[in-house]
């Protein structure tokens, strides 16, 4: 993928840097780009010279979100596709024939792509600090970019601190949220957004079990998805309460750096180039933490792993809301 992804790259950077230069940089940005690294050798400005180009922005969208969705999504989507090739099977049972899973990783990702292209959009319409002088089509993509960047790629094609407030709000929770278990993103994960979720809703119908899909999600995973959350949750609050206090900077510009962080984004709204010493040492332990900190939780969690109690104690009531 990496390597197609440079091919792509190579059509635009190699006659605009030269051959060397230009298969380097087809290179770095394509393995940057699925890594969901973001970083750029461009300039400054990211990737906001080619908020016009098409091939750019499609290239580098499609490498994120096939870096961020997880590798076992694509072994599963492999595994189907060879299935239906051998049994012929028409392409409507695809989605049904894939695990559970895949199911949700793929019906998240697309949620909130989609989703917040659509706030984005609306909320920075007329915004001439963002996209308010683009063309109506530049408009569209460049919001699919930036609803695509916050699951933790890093790039950006319109300025970050010209944001408004509203769209600045938005993608703190999609930086949250991050891509998909097991691949190349950060975040809490979407499946772990779809959990919890799902869990919720079943507490508020007084449903026993949580559904998606025709399938039960069994508790362990739904308590497992709720202590990653709180986890990082309680990592977020603690960074940006703690960068409030030693940075003299706006709060949504602090809180946008703090949840960067922890989601291993690199968006910064121009707070991250005047962070005292102080300041990047909180910023470097918060991405430690969002990165390293969900993964080792969810591996001490594992369900077939947890220690069953041949002493059960007595149950009694506590008072919820």
């Amino acid at each position: 993928m990496e390597g197609i992804g440079a091919i792509c790259f190579a059509f635009h950077f190699i006659p605009e840097f030269g051959l060397i230069s230009g298969i380097w940089k087809s290179i770095f940005h394509s393995i940057s780009a699925f890594c969901n690294a973001g970083i750029d050798l461009i300039g400054s400005n990211s990737f906001a010279p080619y908020a016009d180009n098409v091939l750019i922005n499609l290239t580098t969208m499609t490498l994120i979100v096939v870096g961020g969705i997880g590798f076992p999504v694509w072994w599963d989507v492999v595994r189907v596709t060879r299935k239906l090739v051998e049994e012929k099977l028409s392409l409507r049972v695809f989605f049904k024939k894939l695990e559970l899973h895949s199911k949700v990783a793929i019906a998240s990702t697309l949620t909130l792509i989609i989703g917040g292209a659509i706030l984005i959009f609306a909320l920075e319409y007329s915004n001439n600090s963002t996209i308010g002088t683009m063309p109506a089509w530049e408009k569209i993509m460049a919001s699919f970019f930036q609803s695509i960047t916050t699951r933790t790629a890093g790039y950006f094609t319109i300025s970050q601190s010209g944001l408004r407030e509203s769209t600045a709000f938005v993608c703190i929770l999609l930086m949250f949220i991050g891509g998909s278990p097991s691949g190349t993103a950060g975040g809490i994960k979407t499946v772990t957004m779809a959990t919890i979720l799902i869990s919720t809703w079943a507490v508020i119908k007084g449903n026993q079990d949580a559904e998606l899909f025709h399938r039960k999600v069994s508790a362990a995973y739904c308590r497992k998805a709720l202590a990653v959350s709180c986890f990082s949750l309680l990592v977020l609050i603690s960074s940006t309460l703690l960068l409030s206090v030693v940075e003299n900077a706006d709060f949504l510009d602090i809180m946008y750096e703090t949840t960067s962080a922890i989601g291993t984004v690199g968006l910064t709204r121009d707070l991250t180039p005047t962070l005292s010493v102080l300041g990047k040492i909180i910023i470097i332990m918060t991405m430690y933490l969002g990165r390293i900190g969900p993964i080792t939780l969810a591996l001490i969690l594992n369900p077939q792993k947890t220690n069953k109690r041949k002493l059960t104690l007595p149950e009694e009531a506590v008072l919820i809301g």
